[in-house]
Order: C-alpha cells, then sequence, then structure tokens
C-alpha cells in the first residue's frame, strides 16, 4: 500500500508478508494513527499519537518524520537508511522504541534538538547509508533532547562515526536511570555525551 498525501488512520492498518510495506512518500504531509509496518520515503509530520507495531524505516533523499509535540510508538526497530532522518525539535516529543535503533541515514545535526527518545534495545550508528561524509552525523543529537535508554538487560551502544559538533554523531543528554537491575549494562565503544549523563547506581556500565 503506498500513500501520497496525509495519513489519518482511526483504526489499525495490518500489512501481511504478501502485500508488503505501508509506503509513505508524500511531501509535506502529516500521519497519525496505528500501522503495523511503516516505510517513509516522503517528508510527514505526526499529528496525533502515531503506533507503529512492528518497524519504522525512514529512507531516501528527503525522507523525514517529524514527531513535532506528539507520541511515537514503534514496537520493534527504527531504522533510517540512505538520506533518510527524524526530526524532533519540540521538547513534548517523544520516541519509544522497543527494541533497536539504527541510524544509517543522512545528517541529523540541528534535526534532534528536544523531545526524548527511549531505546529499549542496541543503539547502532554508522554511515553505511551512503558511506559517505553527510551521514557521518547520522545520530548527532543537541540541545535539551534526551536519549534514555529502558532496557532490562545489556543494552550495546556503536556509534561509529563518534565525536563532539555536528559534522560526527554522539548523544546531547543520556539518561541511563530508566535502568534497573543489578543485571543491567550499557556497552559502550568509544562514544561522547555532548550534554548531561544521568545514571544508576544499579547500572554496570561495561566498554
Amino acid at each position: 500500500l503506498t500513500v501520497y498525501g496525509n495519513v489519518d488512520v482511526q483504526g489499525t492498518v495490518t500489512v501481511n508478508a504478501l502485500s508488503g510495506a505501508f509506503n509513505a512518500i508524500g511531501a509535506g504531509s502529516t500521519i497519525r494513527g496505528s500501522i503495523e509496518n511503516v516505510n517513509v520515503l516522503g517528508t510527514y509530520t505526526v499529528t496525533g499519537p502515531l503506533n507503529i507495531a512492528n518497524d519504522l524505516l525512514v529512507q531516501g533523499t528527503g525522507g523525514d518524520l517529524a514527531v513535532a509535540d506528539q507520541s511515537v510508538v514503534i514496537g520493534r526497530d527504527l531504522l533510517l537508511l540512505s538520506a533518510g532522518t527524524v526530526t524532533m525539535t519540540n521538547g513534548a516529543g517523544v520516541m519509544t522504541i522497543g527494541r533497536n535503533a539504527n541510524f544509517r541515514g543522512g545528517s541529523t545535526a540541528g534535526r534532534l534538538t528536544a523531545g526524548r527518545m527511549d531505546v529499549a534495545g542496541n543503539i547502532a550508528q554508522d554511515n553505511s547509508g551512503c558511506a559517505c561524509a553527510a551521514s557521518n552525523p547520522s545520530f548527532s543529537p543537541s540541545g535539551s533532547h534526551v536519549t534514555r535508554l529502558t532496557g532490562t538487560g545489556t543494552q550495546n551502544i556503536d556509534i561509529f562515526n563518534t565525536g563532539t559538533g555536528a559534522t560526527l554523531s554522539h548523544f546531547a543528554d543520556l539518561d541511563l536511570s530508566a535502568k534497573t537491575g543489578a543485571v543491567d549494562q550499557v556497552r559502550f565503544n568509544t562514544t561522547y555525551v555532548e550534554g548531561n549523563l544521568i545514571s544508576n547506581p544499579a547500572v554496570a556500565p561495561a566498554t
């Protein structure tokens, strides 16, 4: 199913293996509702709660999902590929990712400046989406943006093009306080946090 305009789902859109993904390819369009899988190839702004049962894929030149002041809940993985991006510039916006967040798309410098991203699985970043310097800051939050780790076990953080500033990838604020349990770990490679690190005594950092 391919939509060229706005997406306003009152019930639930279910996509089976034969019909493929729900493709949203509009320009300057809006989206809200409950959808099983979403493939964003256009520019969309979330105007109401957006619940995605499985995966959210954002890709292609101009592919962007702006969370605005809304809630986006992803049951499984967030995948940014090619030049795909996510925009969070409103402090009320929250994106909840049930599994892994993969940043292999375009630059998010200046796009992740506020709001909160909750991740229950691993976070991975590299420039394999285009194998070019333009993808080095594919995960480049700044300002008051918070990344909060919410998993119940070990979470791996792998930021390949890491460093400070708008040309590389890093965290703004990183919040580990939602993780509980003595067995919890967060495994980092060399990772930069430009803002605040908020931890919990029960979390065992590992490198």
